[in-house]
């Protein structure tokens, strides 16, 4: 069984601290739950609410469970090596392919992003204009949450346009 490659937005600001700039110099992204450990044994969506349920530390309201399950379930199992990136900082557009399964980076708890992935950036680690991109793409990436998945032919197409 072949797997379909995806295209993900991730956002650099886990708590609400701009790493951006460290995400593009250590060729990663990131998610925060810095309180929570290794997320690695957690396989699919279902063992994530479950987890996060049963946390004493938890700090997310129950209503919220549901949104933070789907976050941590795209980062830590449904992204793969090979699955574009679509990166926001502000109006650039930084474009990368995952290269790596999720790790746990226990130095970087502190920073509060430890659950990562790291990425080879694409196009020389140039940016896309946002107001470059089309419509739609500029319109999706009005998306405020964490993660999401975009139509895997769209990034394909901007990505190798300017190639």
């Amino acid at each position: 069984m072949t797997t379909q490659n995806r295209a993900w937005h991730v956002r650099g600001l886990p708590h609400w601290n701009d790493r951006s700039n460290a995400f593009l110099q250590n060729d990663m992204v990131a998610v925060g739950w810095p309180n929570f450990p290794d997320m690695s044994a957690l396989k699919d969506l279902e063992s994530i609410k479950k987890w996060l349920r049963d946390d004493p530390f938890h700090t997310e309201k129950p209503g919220r469970i549901d949104i933070a399950a789907s976050t941590l379930n795209k980062f830590l199992n449904l992204m793969s090596i090979d699955d574009y990136i679509v990166f926001p900082d502000d109006r650039h557009i930084y474009f990368g392919k995952v290269s790596s399964n999720y790790y746990y980076d226990k130095n970087l708890v502190e920073d509060q992003y430890p659950h990562c992935r790291k990425v080879d950036w694409l196009l020389n680690k140039n940016p896309i204009l946002r107001i470059d991109l089309t419509e739609s793409l500029q319109s999706q990436l009005r998306y405020p949450r964490t993660i999401k998945e975009y139509n895997y032919d769209d990034i394909h197409a901007v990505v190798t346009s300017n190639s």
